[in-house]
């Protein structure tokens, strides 16, 4: 028995064992809120992509470039013509 209770200890300090699950414990919260920013960024960067995807076909389709397209947009909606 004694070898289980020393295979699972990550470390022991003066006898005292330190285990997965005393890690477990003790890092759930900052686990669950990084795999959320996680979850996050993968959603953000999949917007930016499909964004970046569909102003470049807009500006293929309007014969422009994609700055082009973008400086045409500002100004449109600055000028409060902008057709939507």
């Amino acid at each position: 028995m004694r070898i289980a209770s020393v295979a699972e200890a990550l470390a022991i300090v003066n006898g005292i064992r330190i285990t997965r699950a005393d890690i477990e414990k003790a890092t759930k919260d900052s686990v669950e809120k990084l795999q959320r920013q996680i979850i996050d960024a993968r959603k953000r960067e999949l917007d930016l992509l499909i964004n970046s995807r569909l102003l470049s076909l807009e500006a293929k389709r309007r014969g422009m470039t994609t700055t082009k397209l973008i400086e045409q947009e500002v100004v449109a909606e600055a000028n409060g013509t902008n057709r939507d």
